[in-house]
């Protein structure tokens, strides 16, 4: 064998060692990168299914908040139809001294507001729960006015 023989011999084994060793070395970064990118796919999936189960766990808190508004309106709501009712039974009464009369007025006017309130607790759970239908009606806006004017006199008493 001729020196220069030997040399491409040489030559030869050493560009196949580099072809070789570069193919080992992309394979290396190409298993690197699928392995950055499935570990990057599966902390974005595991953020969304967090995202996921976050938004459903607060859409099913804020229905048990709709129905626990809906409930505690109508439970509220039925002592004070019955304290209305009452005092309404009271103010028909002639022989009812003026103070007492002024007293039920009161009772009456305060718990005519009250309702009110609760009503709109109940509007807005409605609101909330997609089942609020709007019926026009016509305000009264003196009564409105009045009402506002004895909710503020008696906090001013």
């Amino acid at each position: 064998m001729t020196p220069t023989n030997v040399y491409y011999r040489d030559l030869r084994i050493l560009i196949t060692f580099m072809g070789v060793l570069g193919f080992i070395l992309m394979s290396a970064v190409i298993i690197i990168l699928i392995r950055i990118d499935t570990a990057k796919n599966k902390s974005e999936r595991t953020a969304k299914l967090q995202l996921i189960a976050a938004k459903e766990s607060a859409e099913q808190s804020n229905r048990t908040k709709g129905i626990f508004l809906a409930n505690m309106s109508h439970e509220i709501r039925t002592p004070m139809n019955a304290i209305l009712g009452i005092s309404e039974i009271k103010l028909q009464d002639e022989n009812l001294p003026p103070d007492a009369e002024e007293a039920f007025r009161q009772i009456y006017d305060s718990g005519n507001l009250l309702l009110n309130i609760i009503n709109d607790i109940l509007d807005f759970s409605k609101v909330e729960a997609g089942k609020l239908e709007i019926v026009p009606v016509k305000y009264d806006i003196p009564s409105l006015l009045n009402d506002t004017v004895q909710l503020n006199r008696l906090r001013y008493e």
